[in-house]
């Protein structure tokens, strides 16, 4: 028999099936695009999301059902991103997703009412528009006939395992984490901030924790893609958090840096901190997928976005080089990358700026170009740039006491051996990147097997599907080389960051 990890992101949906032995014996994965909405917005079609997976859930089981057919599903989900539903959880509105910050006006609302210091002490989350408090009150306001019809307000965890069958929505405490309307040491929704919001906790899912067994499959969906029809429903986790134990990141100390659209550097720790610094940097603490664990994350909006962005706008020969010659078009794109560091600053601040001071106004900036500059200068640039925000997180929580020796490196960046070394360089540690880097899907599994009795510890499950590790030392000329850039990189996010305010 096997277990399904579905992992939910911004721009694809991804399921593994593995066995009792931690073998993958299936795997499935499918792209949706984002909704075309007004400038600034950025918005997904529920339905559209739902459509694609149902077809990879049917592709593992076609290749399941017969050999290892699946015993358990548990969700791997994008965090702040919030959909409203009606009664019968059909949208009322598209998905606003995580990175969209057209709610400003409400987080200022909600933290010249309740403040700043207080939500932080109840919710971990320092008060800003990503998180889904906010968006949920821009809706009551600027949507009201769209408020009107929503009996819920869901997350894409609770909204999949609603729409896979459980009768009651159900959420994680770590993607509630991610609400800003969770009180994260009590593990309930806080009613001052719901109703500061508009609404009750009648609104949304009831928080559970991860790897807790919820229901079973709905019987007719079980029959429209392929499954058993007392597949079991198994809570999951925030995906960072999922990655975070795919690697093995669930001891205090713990580092993960996991690259995708967004770009977390996740810190473990024994116990909730509320430590000032964070809060005056941006820096989160919400629950772990494991169980009494906390965590920390930094954040790069715009990473892998990023440089998605550079693809689509400078790459059009190298996709051609990539359909001709059946290779990936971003080892194309590396490949004529310069080892060497470039002379040009970039600021990737393409949807606001991530973590710390996070500004929804804040733009992309670059600066050095010159005649002779080419677009793989400007590509190798934006890995610089991100790679320097990565830093940039990683000095401040290592000056709160957290040390740091060591990274591990998952997500789409994680199969970038080029990326990967340049990490390596910059940050001037031990880089360890798994050979399989789809790790929130893998952390989901897990807690599926662990939710049906399949593994008898979450440690026997990060056991039995660990993969060897592949390591990058940092080049030491290259390493003195990045400091001093670095050090110009820093004044000159200072200087662009007083144009925003």
């Amino acid at each position: 028999m096997s277990v399904v990890g579905l992992d939910l992101g911004t721009t694809a949906c991804k399921a593994v099936a593995i066995n009792d032995v931690g073998e993958i014996v299936s795997k499935s994965m499918l792209e949706y695009l984002p909704v075309k909405a007004q400038s600034g917005y950025r918005e997904l079609n529920p339905e559209s999301v739902w459509d694609s997976v149902k077809k990879v859930l049917t592709k593992i089981s076609e290749d399941t059902h017969i050999k290892d057919p699946a015993k358990a599903i548990s969700i791997s989900a994008m965090g702040d991103t919030v959909s409203p539903f009606d009664k019968n959880i059909e949208s009322t509105y598209n998905s606003i997703l995580s990175f969209d910050t057209r709610s400003t006006a409400e987080a200022d609302f909600l933290k010249n009412y309740l403040g700043k210091e207080w939500i932080f002490k109840i919710t971990g989350m320092p008060v800003h528009p990503t998180y889904s408090a906010s968006k949920i009150l821009w809706i009551k306001r600027n949507l009201p006939n769209v408020f009107k019809k929503t009996a819920k307000f869901l997350c894409y965890e609770d909204y999949i395992l609603t729409k896979l069958g459980l009768e009651t929505p159900a959420i994680s405490y770590s993607c509630a984490g991610r609400t800003m309307l969770f009180d994260i040491q009590k593990k309930k929704w806080n009613k001052k901030i719901l109703s500061a919001c508009g609404i009750d906790d009648n609104y949304l899912a009831s928080p559970q924790p991860s790897g807790k067994k919820y229901g079973e499959i709905n019987e007719d969906v079980a029959k429209e893609i392929g499954f058993q029809k007392n597949t079991s429903l198994v809570i999951g986790g925030h995906d960072q958090i999922c990655g975070a134990l795919g690697g093995g990141a669930i001891k205090e100390g713990s580092v993960l840096d996991a690259t995708g659209t967004v770009e977390c550097l996740i810190v473990v720790f024994d116990n909730a901190i509320f430590d000032k610094s964070m809060l005056e940097t941006d820096l989160c603490c919400y629950p772990h997928c494991y169980p009494g664990k906390y965590c920390s994350i930094g954040i790069v909006y715009t990473s892998g976005a990023a440089f998605r962005w550079f693809r689509d706008k400078f790459g059009f020969e190298d996709c051609l080089e990539a359909d001709k010659t059946n290779k990936d078009v971003y080892d194309i794109i590396t490949s004529k990358f310069s080892f060497e560091p470039t002379d040009i600053l970039f600021i990737p601040h393409l949807s606001g700026s991530g973590t710390p001071s996070m500004n929804p106004k804040a733009k992309g900036s670059m600066f050095g170009i010159t005649l002779s500059t080419d677009k793989y200068d400007i590509g190798k640039a934006i890995l610089e740039g991100n790679t320097f925000e990565l830093k940039l997180n990683m000095n401040i929580m290592e000056s709160i006491g957290i040390p740091i020796d060591e990274i591990k490196c998952i997500g789409g960046g994680a199969r970038s051996d080029f990326w990967l070394q340049l990490k390596a360089d910059i940050l001037g540690r031990k880089v360890v990147a798994s050979e399989f880097p789809d790790a929130p899907a893998i952390g989901a599994a897990i807690l599926a097997g662990y939710g049906v009795g399949i593994f008898s510890s979450l440690e026997e499950g990060i056991e039995a599907t660990s993969t060897p590790n592949k390591i990058y030392i940092p080049n030491i000329k290259r390493e003195e080389l990045y400091k001093i850039k670095y050090e110009k990189y820093i004044k000159f996010r200072e200087k662009m960051s007083s144009f925003y305010g």
